[in-house]
């Protein structure tokens, strides 16, 4: 279906309420549509966006962060903790939406954004690279990284196949790189003390563990092999 001559006018999604305002005879613009610029961003990929304060910002002697995917869930779990580690410094971003881009430099303190992660890769001052996109694009993305010569930090899973894994692994060793996947459970502090109970007991390999992460009486039960 053809929609284009549905539309009588698109407005730029910044405008806001601008481009929703009724019409000389009252009639609500119901034709109007919202443009997140996705073409804009394609002609466009290369260009990076600044904050005001890029140049105080640079030669902090901090380590340069670059994060790729700026979802709900960066900005809600790692960036508060990447924001209270003293030896960070929020350098990059890089996500599909130019919104997101805008809101990680102009409120969440980032120094500059991008919609091509390969500008972010090739930016000298990124030494720690981020990764938080959809499932399926950590293993290219990882592996950019790596012949890129950053640190990686790529969340769950680390690749979509064990081939891909195996690949990630071979190439993290020849290029002597430092990658890390974020089972961030490992290192809960329910974790940490459970992991301390079922060594007290004496537990082995073979123990099964199961737990209720959302429980409000979240209780862990071990079970013995034997």
């Amino acid at each position: 279906m053809q929609v284009k001559p549905l539309i009588d006018k698109t407005h730029p999604i910044a405008s806001g309420r601008a481009g929703l305002r009724f019409d000389s005879n009252g009639a609500a613009a119901y034709r109007r549509f919202a443009d997140y610029g996705r073409e804009e961003q394609a002609a466009s990929a290369g260009h990076w966006y600044l904050g005001k304060r890029e140049q105080s910002r640079t030669g902090t002697g901090k380590i340069g962060v670059g994060v790729i995917g700026y979802g709900g869930y960066f900005r809600g779990v790692l960036l508060p903790a990447l924001k209270e580690h003293s030896g960070f410094h929020l350098h990059a971003v890089c996500a599909r939406n130019p919104l997101s881009v805008r809101v990680a430099v102009e409120k969440d303190g980032f120094q500059r954004g991008t919609t091509n992660y390969q500008e972010l890769l090739d930016d000298a001052s990124v030494r720690l690279v981020y990764i938080a996109t959809r499932h399926d694009q950590h293993f290219e993305i990882a592996r950019d990284a790596i012949l890129a010569s950053k640190a990686v930090f790529v969340e769950k899973p680390m690749t979509m196949t064990a081939q891909q894994g195996r690949e990630l692994c071979e190439l993290v060793e020849k290029n002597n790189a430092l990658l890390t996947v974020g089972f961030n459970r490992r290192f809960s502090p329910h974790s940490v003390a459970l992991k301390q109970a079922v060594d007290a007991i004496g537990g082995s390999q073979d123990d099964a563990i199961s737990s209720q992460r959302w429980s409000p009486a979240a209780r862990a039960l071990v079970t013995r092999s034997d």
